[in-house]
């Protein structure tokens, strides 16, 4: 939504979020064995439709970002048909069921408990 202002006769355009809508993060993951995935863009942004979290392809051995809201759950990369598994939701990836990202979560490589998330920046 955006707002229009007369402040000393000039016209100032504001822009806000839609309430309710957080701004979305952008994640990088990485593990102590080298294993690394960048640009994991999570949450919403402006997009009311979308929730885009963080999964476990068994399929692809590798993390991608799913959208929680599409039905059903699947892998953006093509002809992998295993569901996803989502990190911070799932004791088989995340020993803490919190829905957060902190902490240490199962590596896709080494099959570890040593894989972490870092926000690197946002999108909307």
């Amino acid at each position: 939504m955006v707002f229009l202002y007369l402040v000393d006769g000039t016209i100032i355009a504001a822009q806000l979020q839609t309430p309710g809508v957080a701004m979305g993060q952008v994640y990088s993951a990485a593990c102590e064995c080298g294993y690394q995935v960048g640009d994991l863009f999570l949450g919403r942004g402006e997009a009311v439709e979308a929730d885009w979290h963080p999964a476990f392809c068994a399929e692809g051995q590798h993390v991608v970002a799913v959208n929680r809201a599409g039905e059903p759950l699947a892998c953006p990369k093509p002809r992998h048909i295993a569901t996803p598994i989502l990190y911070g939701l799932d004791r088989r990836l995340s020993p803490v069921e919190s829905g957060e990202l902190g902490g240490r979560h199962l590596c896709p490589r080494c099959r570890t408990v040593r894989l972490s998330f870092e926000e690197v920046g946002l999108w909307d």
